[in-house]
């Protein structure tokens, strides 16, 4: 649930002109304001989570491109101001992001598990404390290599000074309770020149913007080393809250923020007397992590665990602190920056190879760029009349006959911006298999007597007399080919009847509907054809209707599983619901594959030649009782990577269940696919 920021917000973001790293706009850009966010590091999906500082609503997520699923760690975050790269700890590398685009466009290896980073003023280096007793020091020209300073212990943050002559790495003690230390490195000769003693197991560190001061949160001391970085001693000592994690330090210089873990607070210092000013109490059960500052200083950003995964705006005017958002990663690491905005959305897909014989088509458009904000949804328009909406970028679709299709993808992103790419799509059939099923009796059009006889709609079931070959023979036109003979489908000029006796191609047209419904026109005469009152086919209709209609067998005979438990049946003779509790396969366990249009399929029950619906909308448990298709009738089978298959009730977009492990009937209740949802042999 996401809850709303303090109002202040709002108003700081958009007035903000001065931030912690200023990105050069591209030339199309050169006029967009730059936009403030917070980038969220820590355990879950992706490096960061990218959160609007105005609005507080989470708007990416930081990944590869294309998006793969990778994992954040502690959530060390840095900004290269020279560049316009963010940089993310990344296990034992460095992540490179371009903030503009939200995307991981390069690494650095890093040596060992990376705790912080700093970049110097310049933007040539990045520095990286690590947990194998060493800083990492990486050339920001080429990325290639790196080399290491030793510390003597496990470095657990780093920070550069204003002028980018030295770095102070926070050093923890041993586990024996000694004193920590940091080590302070000169960048010209790359060499520790000095070391000072803090208290117990220090954590982060921060700089003033003058540079005169290093403040060091000590972590089992409960306290906040103050370092005078004229003499590189410690200058005071203050005490936090339990557990003193991380720091930050306002523009001006005049005060620091502390955010303690046991108690659940921040801890406000005036850093002239070095006295605690306040204590600000987080929501319960909220244990603070990280800490950003905004540039104005008037707002600072605290990363919390405890009940929630919670970032939480503090008001540095008033040091109160604000509603918690909600977020979905382990949040630890923070960092408040300004990118340009708007960088322009760039839809884009691709689609599957078209020298196959089938119009099934899978398109894919991660190569879609998204600005800061991710893509949200995706709509394709295929170019004959149907388009669908999804938030996923890989849909299926059937397109309903050969042609020249313009299908077009429009994205929009979390900020409601929209962009439209469109590209044609040759669609030719080679040779598809089909078995014609008529609407008027729910019968298979067969071959009769191998082919010697016209063709007449009188099957139960498809086997060998049943199958046809549906080739593409151009203009949008097709010829039926009888698999029992190889002979190509006719129509006798004196009887008008259908019969598989053409040793060349004959044309008919291919008129597609609504719900995978097809009718065929002969093209000698212009007369669609029919079941005749379900007797021998015929071409000698002015129009198509009810005995004019036909769906297409994708696949027949085939019967699938419950991975969990065992083969459907459509229990009962289809009088019952489906169930998953069979170890053979009779009538009641054997389905055909109807195309239903859009890449949908319907399920075609052998038990009593019903189609299989998602009753009542999906709320009721799938049943064989349906004459013909509909809305409820329609289903998308999502393949898997183990070999096994999902199948989702396009009426609900909801996942088919073989529900309490198979014990109970088959329902279309489920948002996600685990082992119950998974299903083999739907092909």
């Amino acid at each position: 649930m996401q809850k709303p920021l303090i109002a202040a917000i709002a108003a700081t973001a958009a007035g903000a002109t001065s931030a912690l790293i200023a990105l050069a706009a591209p030339a199309s850009a050169a006029a967009a304001a730059p936009r403030p966010v917070l980038y969220v590091g820590g355990t879950g999906t992706g490096l960061a989570t990218v959160v609007d500082a105005a609005t507080g609503k989470d708007v990416n997520t930081i990944t590869e491109r294309p998006p793969v699923d990778v994992k954040g760690g502690t959530g060390g975050i840095a900004f290269d101001p020279v560049k316009g790269r963010a940089y993310v700890a990344n296990g034992t590398s460095i992540s490179v992001v371009d903030p503009a685009r939200s995307r991981i466009v390069g690494s650095a290896g890093a040596g060992g598990p990376v705790r912080g980073l700093a970049v110097t003023p310049d933007g040539g280096r990045i520095y990286a404390a690590t947990t194998v007793g060493e800083v990492t020091v990486i050339d920001l020209a080429n990325l290639s290599g790196y080399t290491t300073v030793a510390v003597g212990g496990n470095a657990s943050d780093v920070a550069v000074t204003p002028d980018g002559k030295r770095v102070y790495v926070a050093v923890e003690g041993a586990d024996d309770g000694t004193a920590g230390r940091v080590a302070v490195i000169d960048v010209a000769s790359g060499a520790v020149t000095t070391t000072v003693t803090v208290g117990r197991k220090p954590t982060a560190i921060a700089i003033a913007p003058d540079g005169r001061r290093a403040y060091v949160t000590n972590l089992a001391a409960g306290t906040v080393s103050v370092i005078d970085t004229a003499t590189n001693t410690v200058a005071a000592t203050i005490t936090a809250g339990a557990e003193p994690v991380d720091v930050a330090v306002t523009p001006d210089g005049r005060r620091a923020y502390v955010t303690n873990r046991l108690p659940g607070t921040v801890t406000a210092v005036d850093t002239t007397t070095n006295a605690v000013t306040a204590t600000i109490a987080l929501p319960v059960g909220e244990h603070p992590n990280g800490i950003a500052m905004a540039p104005d200083g008037k707002h600072a950003y605290v990363t919390a665990q405890g009940v929630f995964n919670d970032l939480v705006p503090i008001d540095t005017t008033t040091d109160t602190a604000g509603a918690a958002i909600d977020l979905t990663r382990g949040a630890y690491g923070i960092a408040y920056v300004t990118v340009p905005e708007p960088a322009a959305l760039a839809p884009a897909f691709t689609y599957s190879d078209r020298t196959n014989p089938y119009s099934f088509v899978q398109f894919d458009a991660t190569d879609s760029l998204t600005g800061v904000a991710r893509i949200v949804a995706y709509r394709f328009d295929y170019g004959d009349g149907t388009g669908v909406a999804t938030p996923e970028r890989d849909p299926s679709h059937t397109f309903p006959g050969p042609g020249t299709y313009v299908v077009t993808l429009t994205v929009t992103d979390a900020d409601g911006r929209t962009a439209t790419t469109a590209q044609p799509l040759r669609i030719t059939w080679l040779s598809r298999p089909v078995a014609l099923l008529a609407l008027s009796n729910l019968r298979y059009v067969t071959a009769e007597d191998a082919g010697r006889q016209p063709l007449v709609p009188n099957r139960t079931a498809a086997g060998a007399w049943e199958r046809l070959e549906l080739e593409d023979v151009g203009n949008g036109d097709v010829a039926l080919r009888a698999s029992v003979n190889g002979h190509y489908v006719t129509v006798d000029p004196a009887t008008s009847r259908l019969v598989a006796s053409a040793t060349t191609p004959d044309r008919f047209q291919y008129v597609s509907g609504p719900d995978g419904v097809i009718s065929l026109r002969y093209r000698a005469t212009g007369k669609y054809v029919s079941t005749n009152y379900d007797r021998q086919l015929t071409a000698d209709r002015d129009a198509a209707g009810p005995w004019e209609q036909f769906l297409a067998a994708r696949s027949t005979n085939i019967t699938f599983a419950a991975k969990v438990r065992g083969l459907v049946t459509a229990e009962a003779g289809g009088a019952q619901p489906l169930i998953a509790n069979r170890t053979s396969a009779g009538a009641w366990e054997t389905f055909d594959l109807i195309d239903a249009g859009d890449g949908q399929v319907a399920l075609f029950a052998h038990a009593n030649s019903r189609f299989v619906t998602a009753e009542a909308a999906g709320a009721q448990p799938l049943i064989a009782n349906r004459p013909s298709v509909g809305a409820w009738e329609k289903f998308r089978i999502i393949p898997n990577m183990d070999d096994t298959q999902g199948l989702v009730a396009s009426v609900n977009g909801r996942y088919v269940t073989a529900e309490a492990g198979g014990a109970q009937p088959l329902i279309a209740n489920r948002t996600s696919a685990g082992a119950w949802e998974r299903f083999a042999g739907l092909r």
